[in-house]
């Protein structure tokens, strides 16, 4: 069965190739404006019933006579019924559309225009031929157009009258405080997004396709950014990457935010809505795919390569661009690290298109680092630091002209005068493609002897490790130790070889002191998912040896060879990612116990847990698989 979108993308394209064809189609459309004229006189509404008013009958007969019996059946009813959708109303709703274009341009040239009605035939393409019949009105009707710059003037006039919202004081508020001091914050992410639509924001959208500078200029006087962004389309195609070159200077002489400034980053916006849509749409490949279809992927990935240079060109050739750039890569990283718009969502595994990753390695590529990169950082509040640390790290890690004694010093800087506080999630540590631990792995992996490194700095972030131990409970904790392991481990997924096991034996050593302290304290589940992580690359690392893998194992599992939670998930990461089970019994055998008896004292130690439903039940009946033990 057809999606939705799907069956309406097909029927709107057999409705309007069957209209156009028509000889009559002007003609048509001129009844139907007639019939809807009749209507809006009446006040109709969706149920109401139409088929016995004079305008109805005339209509229907008229479409009889013309070969359009089908349209004319689908006349009577204007409220989507249940059942089957009759053929006749895809092209009532192109026609109904058509002419609610041509009665809005009338009234445009009048300047007075009334509420939309479209009954229920939105959703079948009205919206669509309604717009598209309205942009031709507009480009050869100078009096339309007119009406047009009008309508506008009005919105931007008096923003309050055009913008329905149950909290009016709160927009007033919000416009009066961004006119005193205008907030990048604000622009990237309103508290009033919810709870605003403007008017007729579509007119922005259609005067964008007629006059693109007057477009720009009425956007620029919209007095807050909720206004600003319902104005611009949702995606920005490559037909309007020209906004991005006109929208004015974000930045006054003296280096603070202008208003004005909203128009691009709303446009950057709206770009990273194509970039995800090329990666993830309708249009494209269905995601994810197998190793051995991942050629299925190439011409969408070049599509959105394509894209991405074009965006980044069109940006680059503003003289604000570097600095508007550091702002929207900061931007990226913490939408890709804290908000789920870049998150791909799917219930199977497999391989996809990452569009963030596209896109911040590429504009990385275009921005100067910074001379002064600590004072920056620390202008953010303590919680924002870790973003413009990781902007730091992805500049620097396309720069070429770093050595690296260079990179070495800039990381120790970043990390031990910084001291961001971090959000170590067991969600981060479990996703593969993480943008802040990619972004730092591929950083250290520019070190000519990253293992080392990474070895030198969990010695040197020893002392601020314990701070975060310590600290008071109205201090933000620093994340320095958590930073440096899941750096290391996405590592490992851009290594292979003996590198490879070096780094994942780093790791381990870390994780293990790790467990001894940091695993107490109010991020244990981190500690514990990284080793969980560990365990499901340790087939990459074994040498195919039995007696030498076996001792590699045993000693792995020397700390942790006791029946508690984080052990067992252990070993099921292990058993998933090829790891026998009659090895992980046989290491260990070696401490003296066995998985079985382990997982007995696992059930009885948790027994009055799963008595009470506690238990995820499904981990329940793992652990008595692994104790072949039926708990009673």
């Amino acid at each position: 069965m057809l999606a939705w979108e799907e069956k309406k993308a097909i029927e709107v394209a057999k409705s309007t190739e069957l209209l156009e064809q028509r000889n009559d189609l002007d003609e048509l459309i001129a009844s139907f404006k007639d019939w809807i004229i009749a209507l809006d006189k009446l006040e109709v509404q969706s149920d109401s019933d139409i088929s016995q008013l004079p305008e109805t009958i005339l209509l229907k007969g008229k479409c009889g006579q013309i070969g359009l019996s089908d349209v004319g059946e689908a006349l009577e009813i204007l409220e989507l019924q249940e059942g089957p959708i009759l053929a006749g109303r895809w092209p009532l709703a192109r026609l109904v559309g058509l002419a609610r274009a041509e009665i809005f341009a009338d009234a445009l040239s009048n300047r007075e225009i009334g509420t939309l009605q479209f009954w229920d035939f939105h959703s079948f393409g009205a919206w669509e031929a309604f717009f598209e019949q309205l942009g031709k009105r507009l480009r050869s009707d100078p009096a339309a157009q007119n009406g047009l710059w009008k309508q506008l003037d009005h919105i931007v006039t008096h923003p309050l009258k055009s913008a329905a919202s149950y909290r009016k004081g709160a927009l007033e508020q919000g416009i009066n405080d961004f006119l005193i001091e205008p907030d990048i914050g604000e622009v990237w992410e309103s508290r009033l997004e919810s709870c605003v639509i403007l008017d007729r924001a579509y007119l922005f959208v259609l005067a964008s396709q007629i006059n693109p500078a007057k477009y720009i200029e009425y956007l620029s006087r919209l007095p807050h950014p909720v206004l600003v962004q319902q104005c611009i389309d949702k995606k920005l195609g490559l037909g309007a990457l020209h906004l991005l070159r006109d929208a004015p200077t974000a930045f006054g002489k003296n280096g603070t935010f202008l208003k004005e400034g909203t128009v691009v980053l709303s446009l950057l916006n709206s770009a990273s809505e194509q970039c995800r849509y090329m990666a993830w749409g309708k249009e494209s490949v269905t995601q994810p795919v197998t190793e051995e279809e991942i050629s299925k992927l190439d011409d969408d990935l070049e599509k959105l390569r394509h894209y991405i240079h074009l965006l980044l060109e069109a940006f680059f050739t503003r003289e604000d661009a570097q600095a508007i750039g550091w702002l929207w890569l900061e931007r990226l990283i913490f939408e890709g690290k804290s908000r789920g718009m870049w998150s791909f969502r799917s219930h199977g595994q497999g391989m996809f298109i990452d569009p963030l990753a596209l896109l911040i390695n590429e504009l990385s590529k275009k921005i100067d680092l910074r001379e002064l990169t600590v004072p920056w950082i620390k202008e953010a509040g303590d919680l924002w630091r870790v973003n413009r640390l990781l902007a730091v790290l992805s500049v620097a890690t396309e720069n070429k002209t770093l050595n690296t004694e260079e990179r070495v010093k800039l990381l120790q800087d970043l990390l031990i005068k910084v001291r961001p506080s971090f959000s170590a999630s067991v969600d981060r540590i479990e996703q593969k493609g993480d943008v802040a631990g990619s972004i730092g792995a591929q950083y250290l992996l520019k070190i000519k002897d990253a293992e080392a490194v990474i070895e030198d700095l969990w010695s040197k972030v020893r002392r601020y490790r314990e701070q975060a131990w310590n600290r008071d409970l109205d201090e933000t904790p620093n994340g320095v130790a958590e930073l440096v392991v899941l750096w290391a481990l996405n590592a490992l997924e851009f290594t292979e070889g003996e590198r490879k096991k070096v780094i994942w034996c780093i790791s381990q050593e870390m994780l293990e002191d790790a467990m001894q302290t940091e695993a107490y304290s109010f991020r244990r589940d981190f500690w514990s998912a990284a080793l969980v992580r560990l365990c499901k690359s340790m087939k990459d690392v074994l040498t195919g040896s039995s007696e030498e893998d076996l001792e590699f194992l045993t000693e792995f599992l020397r700390p942790y060879a006791w029946p508690h939670n984080t052990f067992f998930q252990m070993v099921f990461a292990m058993q998933n990612h090829g790891i026998d089970q009659k090895m992980i019994e046989d290491a260990v055998s070696h401490w003296g116990s066995s998985l079985q008896e382990l997982a007995r004292h696992y059930l009885i130690i948790q027994n009055i847990r799963i008595d009470r439903g506690s238990l995820n039940p499904q981990w329940v009946k793992k652990m008595q698989l692994l104790a072949e033990y039926s708990y009673q």
